[in-house]
């Protein structure tokens, strides 16, 4: 099963603190160090809820926070511990952290507000479908499917299918008192397009397909 928590610590210790307090309440929690590869740790994560915990906020590039953020419905929470200026945290949620919280707060009081957010993480919907090209994303798992078979999609290109499909569904809504309230033909072509570019080797039976794409 995928984690809850992805939590990349600058401070060991830390780290390991938040771990066992979230585990006692029974949260699957992955704890890696703080490095340069951050982002791509946090990108391809199917964590519900990452925290970053930082010795300098230098080292955080609120761009690719930012980035992180836009992933619309699905993308995880995003809680930033080590901000002790409150203009510090005043920008990095105006980036799109979801929390920001000096170093200063306790570990219990970081676990119950991380606690609080995946409750609200979980009520989510946990896949968005669109039948018009039987495309079925799996937000939870990291996992997409095409006319039963699993895609074996990188991280950025499960970010860009999941990207689409919403999309498509918005898209979808605001025509919803239209005369043919589906998704666009261009909208559709744009997508087939995208899953015709990926290579075959990346396409594959699915075990359960037909579970998974129902």
């Amino acid at each position: 099963m995928p984690p809850d928590v992805l939590v990349i610590a600058a401070t060991p210790s830390r780290g390991e603190q938040l771990r066992a307090m979230l585990a006692a309440r029974g949260h699957d929690v992955e704890l890696v160090p703080w490095g340069e590869d951050w982002f791509e740790q946090a990108l391809s994560s199917p964590a519900l809820l990452i925290v970053l915990q930082l010795e300098a906020l230098a080292e955080l590039d609120c761009g690719k926070l930012h980035e992180l953020s836009l992933d619309g419905e699905g993308a995880p929470y995003l809680v930033v511990l080590g901000a002790e200026d409150i203009d510090q945290r005043v920008r990095i949620i105006a980036s799109g952290a979801d929390l920001c919280l000096p170093e200063s707060t306790t570990t219990a009081e970081l676990a119950a507000r991380v606690a609080a957010l995946l409750r609200r993480a979980k009520s989510r919907p946990p896949a968005l479908s669109l039948p018009e090209l039987d495309v079925r994303v799996d937000i939870a798992k990291r996992k997409a499917y095409c006319a039963g078979k699993e895609l074996e999609l990188t991280p950025y290109e499960f970010r860009t299918l999941r990207l689409m499909i919403l999309q498509a569904l918005k898209e979808r809504q605001n025509r919803t008192f239209a005369a043919e309230p589906s998704v666009s033909a261009d909208t559709v072509r744009e997508l087939k397009a995208f899953l015709r570019a990926l290579p075959s080797r990346k396409a594959r039976p699915a075990a359960g397909s037909q579970q998974a794409s129902g």
